[in-house]
């Protein structure tokens, strides 16, 4: 299919994004999009959520990576306030947070944590108290050692073991099919008015179904059978008697056109799914109850 020229600007407002993306998958967008615009005030975001997420689910990152992932999140974030300003009782509520992942051990019933990543955690607490409490100690790291220990190589470490985690939630969680979602879909009344919520809002509905147009998703209608819905209007033209009237041009019913077709939308399975009853068969049905009366 042909796809139209998207705008320069090609993304969309948050509103008509939740209509396209599940919701996980948005929440790892936002976050990752904090990374990559460095917005070292919202890191401590980040590092909660990857915290839950691993605690959850212990293998989206071995403990060795989480810790390193989530130790270097709490310290960025850490070191933005220490420059920013000097205030101890904001900073030491983020101090204390620091925490190493607990490693499962086989061979101890005492679990066992990381002892590097332990070590590194003393020596960074240390860090920040001396900057807390010696101002020249303060302007000369930030002046001089912050670039070279905190710049762009330790971002790029970060990103990496973001990255790996989002990835790894993400194959957690895949878009079901439309055949699973429909059924894992309650039956009950209030899904319907909560699922249909979005047509309350038709602007960003048509914006996101333009968006999707432009990149090309949708196969052309021209694919689908050209007789698939003709069983529809032969049910529909069927006389109050029941009985088939003949065509003239040809001396046979309607109905024998029709066939058993394959949905090129595919095959819906499970007990909750409608069938599909060909109208020849209700047709044929009707005539043998209509030759058995006259009969």
């Amino acid at each position: 299919m042909a796809t139209r020229k998207l705008p320069k600007n090609d993304s969309l407002p948050f509103g008509a994004l939740q209509l396209l993306a599940p919701p996980v998958r948005l929440v790892s967008a936002a976050l990752w999009k904090v990374l990559k615009q460095k917005d070292v005030m919202q890191y401590g975001v980040v590092e909660e959520f990857v915290t839950s997420a691993c605690e959850t689910v212990p293998g989206l990152l071995t403990p060795r990576h989480q810790g390193r992932l989530t130790l270097g999140l709490a310290a960025r974030l850490i070191l933005e306030l220490c420059r920013t300003q000097t205030d101890a009782k904001v900073v030491t509520p983020h101090l204390e947070r620091i925490r190493v992942p607990v490693v499962a051990s086989s061979s101890s019933a005492a679990p066992k944590k990381d002892v590097k990543l332990l070590k590194t955690i003393t020596n960074f607490q240390v860090l920040i108290q001396t900057l807390l409490r010696d101002p020249a100690e303060r302007e000369h790291f930030f002046k001089e050692r912050f670039l070279v220990d905190y710049g762009s190589a330790f971002d790029q470490e970060l990103e990496k073991l973001l990255w790996e985690f989002l990835i790894r939630l993400d194959q957690l969680l895949p878009v079901p099919s439309l055949a699973q979602t429909v059924s894992w879909l309650s039956e009950t009344p209030p899904v319907l008015e909560e699922c249909a919520q979005a047509a309350t809002q038709p602007q960003l509905l048509k914006l996101l179904l333009q968006h999707q147009t432009c990149l090309g998703h949708l196969e052309p209608a021209a694919s689908l059978p050209p007789n698939m819905g003709d069983s529809i209007l032969a049910s529909l033209s069927l006389p109050l008697s029941g009985k088939v009237e003949l065509d003239p041009a040809t001396g046979s019913d309607a109905g024998q056109t029709a066939s058993c077709i394959t949905p090129a939308i595919g095959l819906l399975s499970g007990e909750n799914v409608p069938v599909v009853v060909l109208a020849r068969e209700k047709m044929l049905q009707r005539d043998k109850a209509t030759n058995s009366k006259e009969d």
